[in-house]
């Protein structure tokens, strides 16, 4: 990303003193970024509220780098340690050598088998999250570009609450409802909600297309295409439905006075 859309993004952020989550990724590597420092601080310099965090392979993670990383006021760092196939006992050599490699003694906090292993360790004022997960099974179709992981079956009724907590920026400064959606995909096109360039975050973030994708992933319904095939995890109960339903009712009815 350019430093005159950062700029941007946290001159606006700064106008509300946003406390929230920064992440400084979507599919790529943040580590290669040879500036990530330089910029961690800076935006702490502005928000200093923000809690930042990105994900990343794990490959270019260094114990310097890791120290470099913590002075910049870095809060997490989550590690995915990605494979062709999906062995628990294979995974966890893999966790084993990423800690042996920074010369840091860990314990497995999580173990689904053939799901997910997970690690998460306080290194200084970084909270750092290792996990292997066997997407085969649990993987996102991301907004339906990654076919293999559509399945037939699949039809979502349950809520999601991204479009809601979230605000997607690319590298380009496109803006979309959630990470679910590839920079510049032939699907992800469609609903590309504007450019950070020439609108402010909030009338993006506020804009008719966020508006009607909260709507309808409001409530317990089937879902419209991409998000039939999302598999993303909502915690909402099924007992708070009926309440759904009339906040929605609500906000059709003051929508048209």
């Amino acid at each position: 990303m350019s430093q005159l859309i950062m700029d941007k993004v946290i001159s606006e952020l700064k106008e509300i003193d946003y406390d929230g989550l920064i992440s400084l990724n979507l599919y790529n590597e943040p580590l290669l970024n040879n500036e990530l420092e330089s910029q961690i601080q800076n935006i702490k310099n502005q928000l200093p509220n923000c809690f930042i965090s990105f994900n990343s392979n794990g490959d270019y993670l260094t114990s310097d780098r890791l120290e470099s990383l913590n002075k910049s006021g870095l809060d997490e760092i989550r590690v995915t340690l990605h494979s062709n196939t999906y062995q628990d006992e294979n995974r966890k050599k893999a966790v084993q050598k990423f800690f042996n490699k920074l010369n840091i003694e860990y314990e497995i906090n999580k173990y689904i088998p053939n799901e997910t292993i997970q690690v998460e360790k306080e290194i200084d004022s970084i909270n750092l999250i290792v996990m292997c997960h066997n997407w085969s099974e649990i993987g996102n179709d991301r907004a339906g570009s990654v076919k293999s992981l559509t399945k037939d079956t699949k039809n979502r009724n349950s809520p999601c609450m991204k479009p809601f907590r979230e605000l997607v920026i690319s590298a380009e400064g496109n803006c979309y409802p959630c990470c679910n959606f590839f920079p510049n995909s032939e699907i992800s096109e469609k609903f590309k909600i504007g450019n950070i360039g020439n609108k402010s975050i909030y009338d993006i973030f506020s804009s008719d297309v966020m508006v009607n994708f909260r709507k309808k992933l409001f409530d317990f319904s089937p879902k419209f295409h991409p998000c039939s095939t999302c598999n993303d995890v909502d915690n909402s109960s099924l007992d708070s439905n009926e309440s759904r339903k009339l906040i929605l009712k609500k906000a059709l009815k003051d929508s048209k006075c």
